[in-house]
């Protein structure tokens, strides 16, 4: 998204890390001023993996408007001095709220029907919320799995863009092998700890994974998968058509 009023700090990294595994994946990018919310609910529910990559925050005193902030309807030009450090959520004052429109909230989430495999919700605190007795933390990770999707990669505290890029890189190259979500999500950490010029624990332990660990069915993995077993069974039926041609009258 593009935060172009000034009351959040721009973020550098995602769209280059969207763009590039929306082509390696045959998906569908959509950035800076693309990245509204009414584009987001539209396709949320038509794909094997939803990533959303921006700024957002828990709110502990009322959950259900927790927000995750897409580009405003109307941009406005503004000078940025920040860097790729910024954290991808709390900023320095809080957000404009004078339109919702470029917010979605929790509350809005639950009343959505995603189908997913995965939810990417790469931005700050997206896993943590009022604890709720029975319940458990109402987050937006909670949401997003209320609302049907089965499995959802969240943030346990503020997070680096810098740093939330490549680890989510990671991740969705793992997906991308066939590896099971949570097989995937260990493998980024340790390759980031072993690679990355800021191996600190704070840069990449504060993703977690909740809900299915099931590899994520992408389409063409699926096809091949329906081939091989439509050829297993083509030789199968070949193979017994041959045998009973060879045997022999009794």
């Amino acid at each position: 998204p593009e935060y172009s009023d000034g009351s959040l700090a721009p973020v550098y990294k995602g769209s280059v890390l969207v763009n590039l595994m929306a082509q390696r994946l045959n998906g569908r990018a959509f950035c800076g001023s693309q990245a509204r919310v009414d584009t987001f609910l539209r396709y949320a529910s038509r794909c094997a993996i939803l990533h959303f990559y921006g700024h957002a925050e828990a709110s502990d005193s009322f959950p259900d408007y927790s927000w995750m902030a897409f580009s405003s309807p109307v941009q406005r030009d503004h000078t940025d001095t920040s860097t790729t450090n910024n954290p991808l959520g709390r900023p320095g004052r809080l957000p404009n709220f004078s339109t919702v429109d470029n917010f979605l909230f929790a509350h809005q989430v639950y009343h959505t029907w995603i189908e997913s495999d995965v939810a990417l919700l790469s931005a700050c605190r997206t896993g943590v919320g009022t604890v709720a007795l029975g319940e458990g933390p109402l987050s937006l990770a909670r949401a997003f799995q209320a609302a049907g999707c089965p499995a959802t990669l969240m943030s346990l505290w503020e997070v680096r863009d810098d740093a939330t890029a490549s680890l989510t890189q990671l991740f969705l190259d793992n997906l991308l092998k066939g590896l099971e979500k949570d097989e995937a999500l260990f493998r980024a950490k340790r390759d980031y700890y072993q690679t990355a010029p800021d191996p600190f624990p704070y840069f990449w332990a504060g993703f977690a994974l909740t809900g299915s660990p099931e590899p994520v069915r992408l389409p063409h993995r699926w096809l091949l998968y329906y081939l091989s077993v439509a050829l297993v069974l083509l030789a199968s039926a070949v193979a017994g058509w041959w045998f009973l041609l060879r045997k022999k009258p009794c």
